[in-house]
């Protein structure tokens, strides 16, 4: 049985403010199954991660900045100073500059899923 609740969806910016809310939990959760995640603090490869993973969730039709975004992720799950903050966003401006935070391709991830589905069913 479902709840009243379940029938009622959220429209127009409710929806939009409850699909970014829903996704940074989603990531923050994601950072902090990393044994000793407090460890990869402004570690390079966790803010790809992080990047991709919010690349990935958000679509540009929610016109959300993922960059100021992302930077309230990691300063949200690192507790992070001013000064951090600031070469965070530097780090940020470089990994996009070099293309390391980017959306995966949706022949990518269709390969993928027919790859799993027959891993998961044939036992190849």
């Amino acid at each position: 049985m479902s709840s009243s609740t379940d029938l009622v969806i959220p429209q127009g910016q409710l929806k939009k403010h409850e699909k970014v809310f829903n996704t940074v939990t989603k990531i923050t959760c994601k950072l902090k199954e990393f044994p000793r995640y407090q460890d990869l603090k402004m570690n390079i490869e966790l803010t790809i991660y992080a990047g991709c993973l919010l690349e990935n969730l958000i679509s540009k039709k929610y016109n959300i900045d993922k960059k100021e975004l992302l930077i309230t992720i990691l300063k949200d799950v690192f507790d992070l100073n001013a000064e951090e903050v600031k070469l965070l966003d530097s780090q940020i401006d470089f990994l996009l500059l070099e293309h390391k935070i980017k959306k995966i391709s949706n022949g990518t991830i269709f390969l993928k899923s027919v790859s799993n589905f027959f891993l998961k069913h044939f036992h190849f």
